[in-house]
């Protein structure tokens, strides 16, 4: 049996989004406090529930791009303005021979430091500092033997 309830309700705009209920069996009256941190612990509650729907959202979305990229049959990868590899398609795997693992999260000059110095680096550098998309090809400094 329920003797005491408090029902703090999260709002979303005008509209309830969901509500947190705390029971006491035995009769009471809820404190201020009491009521107020029950109300806290139910944003809280509310906020983390949204955040792992978000998260959840963006690695499926990050999952069915993936799809897409590895069904290209070119090799395909994106630098954060960092230089930091955040795609790394499996086209791009079997090109450069380097595993997703070994690369994203990783800058450019770590994976390929002997693209230092060469045309490469200086293409890459002036498309990052804001010019024009660059179309060039050369042979492959991390694979001599591929253009």
């Amino acid at each position: 049996a329920v003797g005491a309830l408090v029902v703090a309700p999260v709002r979303e705009g005008d509209r309830c989004a969901a509500a947190l209920f705390a029971h006491s069996a035995e009769p009471r009256r809820w404190s201020e406090a009491e009521r107020r941190l029950i109300e806290e612990a139910a944003e809280r509650t509310w906020a983390a529930v949204e955040r792992a729907r978000a998260d959840a959202a963006r690695e499926e979305s990050e999952r069915r791009l993936r799809l897409v990229l590895d069904s290209v049959s070119d090799g395909f990868y994106a630098l954060g303005p960092d230089w930091r590899f955040t795609l790394f398609n499996a086209a791009s795997e079997r090109f450069f021979e380097r595993t997703r693992d070994e690369v994203i999260g990783r800058t450019l000059w770590e994976v390929f430091p002997e693209a230092v110095g060469t045309e490469f680096e200086r293409r890459y550098r002036a498309v990052m500092a804001g010019s024009d998309p660059v179309t060039f090809e050369t042979r492959s400094v991390s694979r001599p033997d591929r253009v």
